[in-house]
């Protein structure tokens, strides 16, 4: 088994990315609904930053979502990544490119 380098914060912001994109909304209204500013909404997909706990309801209720189901999910993209089967992992496949967390954020250390 591959062992695949995701930290909790690029899971929680891929399963914004799907979950938003799932309801069709942009990221500006995404961070609208959510009233936090657009900036840093894209800086937690990004999987940049952590939320803290009330800006993590206030994400979670943006995107019609009890905070569990967003965690639940969490889980379930985590298997999903091993398998190699989501959207965003294809692409990263694709282009042959590692996460960018394994090239620029490790190289810093």
């Amino acid at each position: 088994m591959v062992q695949l380098y995701l930290p909790v914060k690029e899971v929680l912001g891929e399963v914004m990315r799907e979950t938003r994109l799932d309801l069709r909304i942009s990221t500006t209204e995404a961070a609208k609904r959510a009233k936090i500013s657009k900036s840093y909404w894209s800086k937690i997909e990004s999987g940049y930053v952590w939320p803290a706990p009330q800006k993590l309801l206030s994400i979670s209720g943006a995107l019609n979502l009890y905070p569990s189901e967003m965690f639940y999910q969490m889980g379930e993209l985590l298997n999903r990544f091993e398998s190699g089967t989501t959207a965003t992992e294809k692409k990263r496949v694709r282009k042959d490119k590692l996460w960018p967390s394994q090239t620029s954020r490790e190289s810093k250390i």
